[in-house]
């Protein structure tokens, strides 16, 4: 069973404008319900729950979450490029541990992994549209590659399950 996590080549530096209204973009993909925090969270109590049963899944997906806190780490640091804060949250709430679904259901657990995929692209899209700095959009567009080959190799731990 692959478990490929990452895309090839380098995460771009930020550079240019430190307008602060891009920190407002980011902090819901940084901290916010549907963000990396979640993400690594979601993944790591994932990888808890399924690892004696499914071993190999479970080591994928704590692989994935290992990904996802790199992402962190590079969103906290455009926050701070662009003169923001990276408290963990959104533009309006702190994160908390309610916004994770707690399943032990595998299947359910693989199925919702590849849809807050599949939105995280969505979302950092729309940071992509609205931002006015050309390094941020570069360095969006490299977690993007990483999101989508974390769609493929999800799709894969399910079509394991199904043989």
């Amino acid at each position: 069973m692959d478990c490929l996590v990452q895309g090839e080549g380098e995460y771009p530096h930020l550079s240019g404008n430190r307008d602060r209204r891009e920190v407002a973009l980011l902090m819901p993909v940084y901290g916010g319900k549907d963000s990396e925090t979640s993400a690594i969270m979601g993944y790591a109590y994932q990888s808890y729950v399924l690892r004696e049963k499914y071993r190999e899944i479970a080591a994928c997906l704590e692989k994935i979450a290992v990904t996802e806190m790199y992402h962190h780490e590079l969103l906290a640091e455009a926050v701070l490029f662009f003169g923001g804060t990276p408290y963990i949250g959104d533009n309006q709430r702190y994160w908390q541990g309610g916004y994770l679904q707690y399943t032990q259901n595998v299947d359910t657990i693989l199925q919702n992994d590849i849809l807050a995929e599949k939105k995280a692209v969505f979302d950092y899209k729309n940071v992509i549209r609205l931002s006015r700095n050309d390094s941020l959009k570069n360095l969006l567009e490299r977690i993007i590659e990483d999101e989508k080959i974390h769609i493929e190799t999800l799709r894969g731990l399910q079509n394991a399950i199904l043989r």
